[in-house]
């Protein structure tokens, strides 16, 4: 019987699963947010059941992990045809992922091409190449953990010549980009009948022919359970030119559903209510301030909103139409503190209902929100971190003890440096944006160091001044004054 196991900074619905002994395989369960990574080991303790989730965690927590990339070539039903040796790949190549609906995950790396094998063409590296790609953390006894870090189309090889070595320079969009390019555009109109199974729609898009006798994507999608009955609720019609991204973009609107790949390469949708629940997200780690460096913050005054209105289709006479906003007392965006600021009035036909209106505005408004209080800060390379997870970060120096962020975007070159860069939001309110001397009793607690104090904090004005870095905030309160 499989064993849940807990890794070190990690817990809840993102435990590392340990299958039984003798099997090399692990996965990590499904999350709310829609992530499957699974992993494998090449350990030389498989036959012991391979690494445990302590292994994997005490490799990123303590550092005796070097990262490794693995590049593979796949079929177009995403089995592996061949691996690009290690040697054969350049160090310098780049990875990046976005929390967005649609594509979430661009790659660019580069391959030494003394013997022109990879020189551009059909029995070289060409524009119906997918590759695989998977992020190794090297193991204290030299064996390796494999995590899968999604499925691409080559959307871009290039052939240069640098420092006396001829390269071929390869740009990758996921899957998504085969349904939004040239592979997915509509020769003609295309309607989706209102009442039609969004399940089967969905499914027949992926199976369209490519033209050359293959589907776009044979990989079944994974559609939430309480959404594999819902049905379209407008007729959605796409002329020529379109494509069948544009559709399913359509589709995730009247189910109030996120859509994107996944690290595996599946087709994922979710609804929003599911993806956007971040109090109800375990942390899938938590950060030290030893942990963290080159942290950065940025606001821009003129784009901090805390209404958003949403207005759809009209039956009876009457739109339908809701509002959301920030009353959150304790927000320092909240309308209470900073006025009515209103976001962009989005039109949406899709929307049909009221109800549909009114989770579109909760889901818009926490987008707003979280793109507004923003972070970065780079790290030691973690696979356990994807977008949309919830991190903590404690810092006695910012004010922060176990200050709960989502992750709007993860990248890190392709080398052996170790570091990823990390940006976040608050999901609820930076300690330093609302009452310092509070957050800082917060985060000194955090570290065990009492009710807090030092030096750090100075009044000045409406400001409050943390070091030599400058934020917008409640004005310093000692409380022993």
């Amino acid at each position: 019987m499989a064993e849940n196991v807990n890794t070190r900074g990690a817990a809840g619905n993102t435990l590392l699963r340990r299958l039984p002994a003798g099997s090399a395989i692990r996965t990590v369960s499904g999350t709310s947010w829609g992530e499957v990574m699974s992993y494998s080991s090449d350990s030389p303790l498989a036959f012991a059941g391979g690494y445990s989730a302590e292994d994997v965690a005490d490799a990123v927590s303590y550092g005796g992990a070097a990262p490794r990339w693995r590049l593979t070539l796949l079929n177009s039903d995403d089995s592996v045809r061949r691996e690009i040796p290690e040697e054969d790949i350049a160090l310098g190549g780049s990875y990046s992922e976005n929390y967005q609906n649609g594509q979430r995950r661009s790659l660019s790396f580069s391959l030494y091409n003394e013997d022109g094998r990879y020189t551009p063409g059909v029995n070289g590296t060409w524009i119906t190449d997918r590759i695989g790609l998977e992020m190794g953390l090297r193991m204290a006894d030299g064996g390796t953990a494999w995590f899968k870090r999604g499925v691409y189309a080559v959307s871009q090889p290039s052939v240069a010549h640098s420092n006396d070595q001829d390269l071929v320079q390869v740009s990758a969009g996921d899957k998504w980009s085969l349904l939004s390019g040239a592979s997915g555009t509509l020769g003609d109109t295309y309607e989706v009948p209102s009442g039609s199974l969004c399940a089967d729609v969905i499914a027949g898009i992926l199976l369209s022919d490519r033209g050359d006798g293959g589907p776009i994507d044979v990989r079944p999608p994974f559609i939430h359970p309480s959404l594999r009955n819902k049905r379209t609720q407008a007729t959605i019609t796409m002329s020529a030119g379109q494509t069948y991204a544009d559709i399913l973009l359509e589709i995730a609107t009247q189910l109030s559903a996120e859509v994107f790949y996944n690290s595996e390469g599946t087709l994922t949708v979710l609804p929003i209510e599911e993806a956007s629940l971040d109090n109800g997200k375990a942390s899938q780690w938590d950060f030290d301030e030893d942990q963290v460096k080159a942290i950065s913050f940025s606001f821009s005054a003129q784009e901090i909103y805390n209404r958003v209105i949403v207005v759809g289709s009209t039956s009876g006479g009457q739109y339908h139409r809701a509002e959301a906003s920030n009353e959150d007392p304790s927000s320092p965006t909240s309308v209470s503190r900073i006025g009515v600021r209103t976001a962009p009035i989005i039109n949406d036909a899709n929307i049909t209902t009221d109800r549909l209106a009114q989770e579109r505005a909760q889901y818009e408004l926490r987008k707003v929100l979280l793109l507004r209080t923003p972070i970065a800060f780079e790290a030691r390379i973690n696979p356990l971190i994807t977008v949309n997870c919830v991190i903590t970060i404690s810092s006695p120096f910012l004010l922060m003890g176990k200050e709960r962020f989502v992750v709007q975007s993860v990248s890190h070159s392709l080398d052996h440096s170790g570091s990823m860069t990390v940006s976040a939001a608050s999901t609820s309110n930076l300690p330093f944006l609302v009452d310092s001397s509070e957050g800082r009793k917060v985060a000194a607690m955090a570290e065990g160091q009492g009710s807090g104090g030092g030096d750090d904090i100075i009044k000045v004005n409406e400001w409050v001044y943390v070091s030599d870095r400058a934020v917008v905030g409640a004005p310093y309160r000692n409380d022993d004054e």
